[in-house]
């Protein structure tokens, strides 16, 4: 868009520095604007989710959640088809969402089998909570940063499904390791994913370098020090 990297541009010139969450988008600003651009994580907040942990005990549903957004930028019509293709089915795939396209809404509606629930919109909490009732979070999105709801869902114990991205090389080894990247252009991507989840384990603890790459405490403290550095 030629008006938002006319906006960009003027923000980046009069800015001290700029924060992105991902070498991808550095680079691409890099390329842009050559600004002075520092990669930080938007963070979650790890100390909410550890204690809903605590407090909200459930068994998990064998199903699937779908947490991002209902555009077609998240593919959800892609996630449909792929689970009603299954062979061995799961209980349900259901879907959360932050926005929604309401046509594309009702399309997926058209598509999906009758006993996928939509929960809407959750608030934070309830999207933490919704977490910990699902054993597979599946997000596909056709392009993708460096995605919150990816880490918070394993962070609550959840075997998320991706598709392969930059992003995942960087992320710490705990985090990685229970996330499967998958190739969509496969006609059974999600049936592989889920061959390969069941290999994995649940999160249980976390480590420093966990919490140093995740938890927004941790990204406020380095923002504060570029901050103090720039005016050394």
């Amino acid at each position: 868009s030629f008006f938002y990297k006319l906006f960009a541009d003027f923000i980046f010139k009069r800015s001290l520095f700029v924060t992105v969450d991902s070498s991808s988008m550095k680079k691409k600003i890099d390329n842009c604007f050559q600004s002075k651009i520092y990669k930080i994580q938007f963070g979650i907040n790890i100390d909410v989710i550890e204690s809903i942990k605590q407090s909200y005990k459930v068994k998990r549903k064998n199903s699937v959640l779908s947490p991002r957004g209902m555009t077609s930028l998240y593919q959800i019509r892609e996630i449909i088809f792929a689970f009603n293709s299954l062979e061995n089915k799961l209980l349900s795939l259901d879907f959360c969402y932050p926005f929604a396209d309401t046509k594309y809404l009702e399309n997926v509606k058209k598509i999906s089998i009758d006993k996928s629930i939509f929960y809407g919109q959750l608030k934070r909490i309830e999207l933490y909570k919704k977490f910990l009732e699902y054993k597979y979070i599946v997000s596909i999105p056709s392009s993708d940063s460096s995605p919150r709801s990816v880490y918070e869902a394993v962070v609550c114990g959840c075997i998320v499904i991706v598709q392969l991205n930059k992003y995942l090389l960087e992320l710490p080894k705990l985090i990685r390791e229970r996330i499967i990247s998958v190739d969509i252009k496969n006609p059974n991507w999600l049936e592989k994913g889920l061959r390969e989840a069941l290999l994995c384990k649940p999160l249980r603890q976390l480590d420093y370098e966990t919490k140093n790459y995740l938890d927004q405490k941790y990204q406020i403290k380095k923002i504060f020090s570029i901050i103090n550095n720039l005016h050394a």
